[in-house]
């Protein structure tokens, strides 16, 4: 989603961009990227429901993606959705597979889904790309 396209969608976010949020922010990315988010609380949102209450609806509301939501395809894995602030030539999409409980006590499996990586190009990375990934993890 392209930032005009952010800020129509959501005007009122304007007010929350000033450097030292963004400051902040980059901490929070780093201290979870070295995994401290295991044993300290790092503010995060988290979407929990009955089938069919609108967690795919909310998701796509934030992010501009289509979840699936057809019966057949609805999803049934957690999905983590990191999305940062950044200048537009340094924006990109990074797909990849986060190894659940059963998947740890399986080497093999567990090499499997780890080696799961899609970058798309950020330009022609929209609803219909978003869906095959899906189609692809299935």
């Amino acid at each position: 989603m392209g930032v005009r396209k952010a800020k129509a969608l959501l005007p009122e976010v304007d007010g929350l961009d000033n450097e030292r949020r963004v400051r902040v922010l980059g901490i929070i990315d780093k201290l979870r990227e070295l995994g401290i988010n295991e044993n300290v609380s790092l503010p995060q949102l988290v979407v929990v429901g009955d089938q069919s209450s609108g967690k795919s609806s909310l998701l796509e509301g934030l992010t501009g993606l289509s979840f699936p939501v057809a019966a057949d395809l609805c999803t049934r894995f957690a999905t983590q959705i990191d999305l940062r602030r950044t200048a537009e030539e340094d924006a990109g999409v990074r797909i990849t597979i986060i190894p659940g409980l059963l998947a740890q006590a399986n080497d093999e499996l567990k090499a499997h889904l780890l080696s799961f990586e899609r970058k798309p190009c950020l330009h022609e990375f929209g609803r219909a790309e978003f869906k095959d990934v899906f189609d692809q993890v299935r």
